[in-house]
């Protein structure tokens, strides 16, 4: 069995430095506006299903008596 031998810590990678306060507030727009974007594109779909769904309940309750009249006028 090899000993292990304590390696001194690497120094620190310029490239992998931390963020800059710049490239934080950047990110934080960035995520800021992705949020705003699917929010609002969230609130469309849903307020487009909502209508539909009521056209379709409107739809349903009318639609027995449409046939009911159609019949009557041309089948009669």
């Amino acid at each position: 069995m090899a000993a292990q031998v304590d390696t001194p810590p690497k120094p620190a990678d310029p490239k992998k430095a931390a963020p800059s306060a710049e490239d934080e507030a950047r990110l934080a727009a960035r995520h800021q506006a992705l949020f705003a974007y699917v929010l609002s594109r969230t609130f469309i779909l849903i307020t487009l299903l909502t209508a539909l769904g009521l056209v379709g309940y409107a739809a349903a309750i009318k639609l027995p008596a449409l046939l009911d009249l159609l019949v009557a006028k041309y089948l009669a």
